[in-house]
Parts: structure tokens; C-alpha cells; sequence
């Protein structure tokens, strides 16, 4: 009845291809990825037409980790998780109201979302935190010569939260980068136009301009943030 697609994003149009045999005959009432952007899984499904292209829904469930694999489940994975889901142009309207129930059972919050609009999104809130956090590990790595068994012990809870997404796995993420890079370009662009705003100020001594900054930070952040 569903079939569920969980694969690096740069495997789904293979699997769509090599499935397609199997889930043309009209007797799957719903098919769906999981995976971290839309554009390129709805692109798929669209391009192998039929059955598909009509029963599929992209769908990207916030709730990822940096663990991977069997040992990182948990129960109440999607519980009140809101799950992004994108719809092909010629998809059928109930695999719509299938993926919102199945994904309601699971105690998610299913939002539909354009697949661009969703890249676009995803660049700044998910992609980008990543590769911030990936820099930041090489980054650190170099300070002072110092072995890394001493860099360790001057990581602090701050610096542990803010590493923690680099431990995830480079070849889901690498997938990822490949697939947005126009939209985390983007995203990479204005980041570094704040890190300016940081370095200037800290270069000129600017006390009253990091202090804005800091305080304009702590604003945004707290909007943003919700707590689990």
C-alpha cells in the first residue's frame, strides 16, 4: 500500500527507476522519499511518469540526528515533528491525504510546501548549520598547535552543541550539498557577510558594534529557537 524511499538523496532516482516496474500497476496508493530536499525527488518521480509521478509525495521529516542507522532509533521519533511534504504536478490528491495521515498516526505535524520553497528554506535552517558546524571542527583543529587530545579537554558544553552536527554522515551530507548547492551557496554568501560584520567589529576594537550585534543575535536566536 506505501512504499517508503529512505536513501541518500542521490540514490532516490535510481530507486524510483529500478522500482518503477513494481509500482506502476496502480495497486500502491502512496510512495514517498524521506530525504533532506524535494526539488530533485519530485524532479524523479515526474520524469518516470505514471503511477508514480501520480502516487508520489516528497516528504522531509525534521527530525534527523548526527547518528545513523538502527542503534540511533528511538521510539516517538516523529512525535510532534513537523514533516515537510511536496507534491509532484500531476499527483493524485489523495496520496496527499494518505501521506498526512500516515505521517498524523506517527504524532508528526505534516506541512505542505512547494519543493523549491523548501530547498530555499532548508538551505539557511538545516544545510547551512551543518557546514557551519563542519568548519568550525576543521577550524578548531588548528589552534594553537595544540595535540587534539589537549583541544579536547577546552571543548566546553557550547562548543560540544555546536560540533555535534559535524559527527553526522559525510556521504548523506555530501549527497545534500550536491543537490541544494545553489541554494546553500546562497545561504553561504550571507552567512559570511555576518561573519564580516563579526570580524570588522572585533578588529576595530567596535565594543558598542559587537554589542549590537551580539544583542541582535540573541533577539533572532530566541525567535527562532523552540526548546524540546
Amino acid at each position: 500500500d506505501v512504499v517508503v524511499i529512505a536513501v541518500p538523496v542521490s540514490a532516490t532516482a535510481d530507486v524510483l527507476r529500478a522500482a518503477a516496474p513494481r509500482l506502476s500497476a496502480g495497486n500502491v496508493r502512496l510512495i514517498m522519499d524521506v530525504g533532506s530536499t524535494k526539488r530533485g525527488a519530485i524532479e524523479a518521480a515526474e520524469s518516470v511518469g505514471g503511477n508514480i509521478a501520480e502516487r508520489f509525495v516528497g516528504a522531509h521529516p525534521m527530525a534527523g540526528d548526527h547518528r545513523a542507522g538502527w542503534a540511533a532509533s528511538r521510539r516517538g521519533l516523529f512525535a510532534g515533528v513537523p514533516v515537510f511534504l511536496s507534491a509532484t504536478r500531476s499527483m493524485r490528491a489523495d496520496a496527499m491525504r494518505e501521506a498526512h495521515h500516515l505521517w498524523e498516526a506517527l504524532g508528526a505535524r505534516p506541512l505542505t510546501m512547494n519543493a523549491a520553497v523548501h530547498d530555499a528554506m532548508l538551505a539557511y535552517t538545516s544545510h547551512l548549520p551543518h557546514i557551519v558546524s563542519s568548519a568550525l571542527a576543521l577550524a578548531m583543529g588548528g589552534t594553537s598547535g595544540e595535540s587534539e587530545s589537549v583541544i579536547r579537554e577546552a571543548v566546553g558544553p557550547g562548543g560540544r552543541d555546536a560540533l555535534r552536527l559535524a559527527a553526522a554522515s559525510p556521504a548523506l551530507w555530501t549527497a545534500i550539498a550536491m543537490e541544494n548547492a545553489d541554494a546553500i551557496e546562497r545561504s553561504l554568501a550571507d552567512y559570511g557577510e555576518q561573519l564580516d560584520r563579526f570580524r570588522a567589529a572585533i578588529r576595530l576594537r567596535d565594543e558598542k558594534e559587537l554589542h549590537a550585534l551580539f544583542a541582535a543575535a540573541r533577539k533572532r536566536a530566541q525567535a527562532l529557537r523552540t526548546e524540546g
